[in-house]
């Protein structure tokens, strides 16, 4: 019998860094063939047509009628509940019986599980972003109950162990690797060329100003190149707001 795994995310179609993580791990999971998958998709009807053409069950977290959507909206609170999935996942639990929950989302769309009454009766994982310091309060609360803590960035994870999570790991976005391969440079030099590419360039980065994002590895893998190519004249520009983060 299979292990059953249901994975609350944002939908693996979705062109997100969510959206590209379940879509990588699930698909992994899947190609293993040693799992029942459950995709359960943040902010898309539950009977939408599209979640049946995935190689797994895919199960939509929102409402299937209109009136409630609109209902709902007028709430900011129940607006936020309904896209991260919360008003329908006791009744999943309940049908789909998982033996695994994995949560994974922005913190406080997972918070308020840790009180439900199946949380813990079986497998459960939050697997969170948090994006600067100081950690968000309510983040460090819930780290008692969740007994599978993983974060996506160091940083975060060594700060909840300082504040006392000391079972916090960190875990980063999963990436498809089969997308990655070395060019020959013939094949290189001719990319080069079409684009009018050559030592002198600039590498645009666009990003909201959070600790999680790649800045330090961005930057680090600039200044290989500069010391490689010391008479280039090749310029990183970081485009970001310090009210973004």
């Amino acid at each position: 019998m299979k292990l059953k795994v249901l994975f609350h995310s944002c939908h693996s179609r979705q062109l997100s860094g969510f959206g590209k993580n379940c879509k990588n791990i699930l698909s992994h999971l899947h190609a293993t063939g040693k799992y029942e998958i459950i995709e359960y998709a943040n902010a898309y009807k539950e009977n939408d047509p599209s979640l049946k053409t995935l190689p797994w069950r895919c199960i939509g977290s929102g409402p299937t009628d209109d009136r409630s959507i609109i209902k709902n909206n007028e709430d900011a609170g129940q607006s936020r509940r309904m896209s991260y999935g919360l008003m329908k996942i006791d009744e999943v639990i309940k049908k789909e019986k998982p033996d695994v929950y994995i949560g994974a989302e922005d913190i406080w769309a997972l918070m308020e599980l840790t009180n439900k009454p199946w949380w813990n009766k079986i497998n459960c994982m939050i697997w969170t972003t948090l994006d600067s310091l100081p950690i968000f309060p309510e983040a460090i609360e819930i780290g008692s109950v969740v007994k599978n803590y993983y974060t996506w960035a160091n940083f975060a994870s060594d700060a909840l162990s300082e504040s006392g999570i000391k079972h916090a790991k960190c875990l980063h976005g999963a990436i498809d690797i089969t997308n990655f391969n070395r060019l020959e440079q013939t094949k290189v030099n001719s990319i080069k060329n079409k684009n009018n590419i050559n030592s002198d360039f600039i590498i645009g980065f666009v990003f909201r100003n959070q600790l999680r994002k790649s800045v330090p590895s961005l930057l680090q893998g600039f200044k290989l190149f500069k010391d490689k190519h010391q008479n280039s004249t090749a310029k990183l520009l970081l485009h970001t707001g310090w009210h973004a983060g």
